[in-house]
């Protein structure tokens, strides 16, 4: 292998290994392949998601015994602190890329107690498969939930 072709692959290795997914696409559940722990399944899951480095902004429909609740939430991607309102409470968020992961970590206040919630997300080699896996914890302890979205 020649000097050149060796300087080739490893600036192909670096720019593969440094790419950030775009998450942009709607996304629904796909409630066989995800996993809520001891929380249920949502009767419904599905986000809208536009990506525009370092904006994210997600559009979430979830259906439940409870009701539908529709949200929209604004982060930047460049570990920056945003705020969003959802049911009506204030949730501070910090977003970051690890890698090609992004992790969010978000903190409310409901009910006088602190909830730490803690998402993953991670685009499939091909691009159709959107996995978040979200720790959330509380003074009662930690739960953990894997939510799998096709690409539509």
């Amino acid at each position: 292998m020649t000097r050149r072709s060796i300087l080739f692959l490893v600036a192909t290795l670096t720019l593969t290994a440094g790419e950030k997914p775009n998450f942009t696409g709607t996304w629904k559940l796909n409630a066989a392949k995800s996993d809520f722990g001891k929380m249920p399944l949502p009767a419904k899951l599905e986000r809208v998601v536009q990506h525009a480095e370092p904006k994210l902004t997600v559009q979430s429909v979830t259906s439940s015994p409870q009701g539908e609740l529709r949200s929209v939430s604004i982060y930047t991607t460049d570990d920056k602190e945003s705020v969003n309102t959802v049911r009506g409470t204030q949730v501070k968020s910090v977003a970051a890329w690890v890698g090609p992961t992004l992790t969010i970590r978000s903190t409310r206040q409901v009910q006088n107690v602190e909830l730490v919630a803690v998402e993953h997300w991670s685009l499939s080699a091909n691009g159709k498969v959107l996995t978040v896996i979200n720790k959330i914890s509380t003074p009662g302890g930690t739960v953990e939930a894997t939510t799998v979205l096709d690409r539509q």
